[in-house]
């Protein structure tokens, strides 16, 4: 039972010395350059349309976004 109990007490000490050890991370300030070259145009039906080229990849992705609802 004694040996369970300090088992436990050392898992339970190993774990939380781990959480305290990864420390506060400070977040790096944005520059107000921008930071990807995107082309935003506007259609003549009010549609938004942004295109950002990565010529890394031959992925092509699309999202579509609505301004509706309550």
């Amino acid at each position: 039972m004694k040996r369970t109990a300090l088992i436990g007490i050392l898992l339970f000490a190993t774990t939380l010395s781990a959480c305290f050890a990864q420390g506060n991370k400070v977040k790096p300030e944005l520059d107000s350059k921008q930071l990807f070259n995107y082309q935003q145009i506007t259609l003549d039906n009010g549609l938004e349309v942004i295109t950002l080229e990565d010529f890394s990849c031959p992925i092509v992705s699309v999202q579509v976004w609505y301004e509706v609802g309550s």
